[in-house]
């Protein structure tokens, strides 16, 4: 058997392109095959998610997008099984299994938040079961290099939870959690496929494949689909779990990628740069507000721009270009300054985007006050049949200032 799984891995690497087109392509028609036959399941049982206060939606959708994504990487880890040389696919076989019957149920019934945390950490303890995932070294990162293995854990678990809540909270608007988690798990596959972590590279291109093959129906009219509770669990555990791999990369291998190795931490930061903005953005706001961090709103980055009057479409494409260039941007830095000024840039622009996010929802919602305030007092004139009073010269700066 050993022999068998050899010699599958010595032909992948022979045709390790031919190996990985096959891997993507597979997961993206995958995803296309089985994705209308839950689309009419969805419909004929009224499985559907009703338009609310938060939701930008305005008809009646299917939620259970994540019921393709499950078979697709099932599917992939059995056929990457043999070229498997850590056994990592039967672990994640059973964390995602967990996650999906876990986010099933809450796109069917709704769960609470401690239950899904719960089997998060569930699903957290069958990957750490394999010695892949440990992080033992931070290579200098603000200062620290070798870490004991309870730091090692209780990091990775908390990064793995923060990454799957903030994949789920960016999934708003149609294409954007598609979009984005199709970048992410992209530029993972390159890194892994240049340092020779093929496995966890032909993992990324699955996870590639089938959020391209989502987009086909998420950004459809007719055929309309979200991915639900149970595709941005599945999705966004992919991806942490690839994150964390490539946090517990060796210098030699994080090298390869012409990175400094202090910067690794900071470089899958910019990967993962909307979704952790947008989620420290919501929360610093629901806390101000004296909220819990945890109750859901319409405060997100997205919600901003359909409220400036962008589309779904343009609006997501506006998030995911931003992001790519946040990518380019921060790895070309990454071999002209120090790994503290690294970091210190990193911050920096996070807060100064915060920022700017911040002072532009003021800008909107003052809009929003004058353009009321108008409309009730023209409609209280007309009831009146009264002339239209002028405006005064405070209010016409409070208008020429509220739209720009």
């Amino acid at each position: 058997m050993n022999e068998k799984i050899i010699s599958m891995f010595e032909i992948m690497l022979t045709y390790k392109y031919l190996y990985a087109s096959m891997v993507f392509i597979g997961s993206l028609l995958c995803c296309v095959i089985v994705m209308p036959s839950v689309i009419s399941v969805a419909n004929f049982k009224n499985l559907m998610a009703d338009s609310n206060t938060r939701s930008s939606h305005i008809q009646q959708t299917p939620t259970l997008g994540g019921i393709a994504f499950f078979i697709c990487i099932m599917m992939g880890l059995f056929f990457l099984s043999p070229v498997d040389q850590s056994g990592m696919s039967t672990h994640l076989m059973a964390a995602i299994t967990i996650l999906f019957i876990v986010g099933l149920k809450d796109d069917l019934t709704v769960l609470s938040a401690r239950t899904k945390f719960l089997a998060q950490l569930l699903a957290i303890g069958f990957v750490f079961m394999n010695p892949d995932i440990i992080i033992s070294n931070l290579h200098g990162f603000m200062g620290v290099y070798e870490i004991s293995q309870i730091a090692s854990v209780l990091g990775s678990a908390f990064l793995i939870v923060a990454i799957i809540n903030a994949y789920n909270l960016i999934d708003g608007i149609d294409g954007l959690a598609g979009g984005i988690g199709t970048v992410i798990s992209l530029c993972f596959a390159a890194a892994f496929f240049v340092v020779g972590l093929y496995f966890y590279a032909f993992i990324g291109l699955v996870s590639a494949g089938y959020l391209i093959g989502f987009l086909r129906f998420n950004l459809s009219t007719k055929r309309k689909i979200f991915m639900g509770d149970t595709g941005s669990l599945i999705a966004g555990f992919v991806i942490a779990v690839l994150a964390i791999r490539l946090l517990a990369m060796d210098v030699g291998q994080i090298e390869r990628l012409h990175l400094q190795a202090a910067n690794l931490f900071v470089m899958i930061g910019t990967v993962l740069f909307l979704p952790f903005l947008d989620t420290i953005r919501v929360f610093t706001i629901r806390i101000l507000n004296g909220k819990s961090p945890f109750r859901p709103d319409n405060n997100h980055i997205h919600h901003l721009l359909i409220r400036y009057g962008m589309s779904h479409k343009k609006a997501s494409a506006l998030l995911i270009t931003i992001n790519v260039l946040y990518i380019a941007l921060f790895y070309t830095l990454n071999t002209w300054v120090h790994s503290s000024v690294f970091l210190g840039l990193f911050v920096l622009s996070g807060v100064a985007a915060l920022l700017l996010l911040t002072n532009y929802n003021r800008a909107l919602q003052k809009r929003s006050h004058t353009v009321v305030r108008n409309f009730f007092r023209d409609k209280a004139r007309i009831h009146n049949n009264a002339p239209r009073p002028k405006e005064t010269k405070v209010e016409k700066q409070e208008v020429l200032h509220a739209n720009g």
